[in-house]
């Protein structure tokens, strides 16, 4: 059986009762064998960290990002540093970046590495995720809805919505019951 993936990020800020809910979407996917697809950054991501139990694969933009997982890092627990960006990289963020090419080397290591989140390890080669669950205060889940409020988000939520990839925003009232259809449970 091939392995499948999601993708699960959101905004660092994200009410307390969103994050619960991530964590306990993470636990749930992760005894359906699901593997997360995260940045570490706080909030959303750390929160569905926490439900996958390490089931997961989590893309830094560098070294020691967040004070975390310093190199060398071990990819045997799924952590990974994307710090070699390729240009594939650079062409799928100029897609969906409008401002790619004028973002400081921080900031868009930041979205690259939100390719890896939906794309996987290899980009010139991807394994898709299958969906993306995410939080952002805009409630956006396409490449149309996504607004300055989705900050970072967008950047996968954009690229998903290029690849008819599913985004589901727990902002939304009805997102709950439109995932649970989707994964028919």
């Amino acid at each position: 059986m091939d392995k499948e993936y999601y993708t699960g990020i959101g905004s660092r800020e994200v009410p307390p009762e969103i994050a619960a809910k991530m964590t306990k979407i993470a636990r749930y996917l992760r005894n359906q064998g699901y593997i997360l697809r995260s940045g570490h950054a706080d909030g959303s991501d750390m929160a569905f960290e926490l439900g996958s139990m390490g089931d997961s694969e989590i893309y830094l933009p560098w070294s020691g990002f967040n004070k975390q997982y310093n190199m060398p890092l071990d990819q045997s627990i799924g952590v990974y540093q994307v710090p070699n960006f390729t240009t594939k990289h650079e062409e799928i963020l100029s897609d969906v970046h409008p401002l790619a090419s004028t973002l400081s080397k921080g900031v868009k290591a930041l979205h690259l590495r939100n390719i890896n989140q939906v794309y996987g390890k290899d980009v010139e080669n991807p394994v898709f995720s299958d969906f993306v669950i995410c939080f952002s205060p805009d409630g956006a889940e396409n490449y149309r809805s996504c607004s300055r409020d989705t900050g970072g988000t967008g950047t996968a939520i954009k690229i998903a919505s290029l690849q008819m990839i599913p985004v589901f925003n727990l902002k939304n009232d009805n997102c709950i019951e439109r995932f649970k259809k989707y994964l028919k449970i």
